[in-house]
């Protein structure tokens, strides 16, 4: 039981990492963008 909940902590926690890392590379995909765009 205790295992359990302990796996499912880590389990949301990486998960939340994933998300995390996920949104900072789409946010600096889209900056980099904007900023090739208004070199052109």
């Amino acid at each position: 039981m205790y295992h359990m909940d302990l796996f499912r902590r880590s389990a949301g926690l990486s998960v939340n990492l994933l998300i995390c890392k996920s949104l900072m590379y789409n946010f600096l995909n889209s900056l980099f963008g904007l900023l090739v765009r208004v070199k052109d």
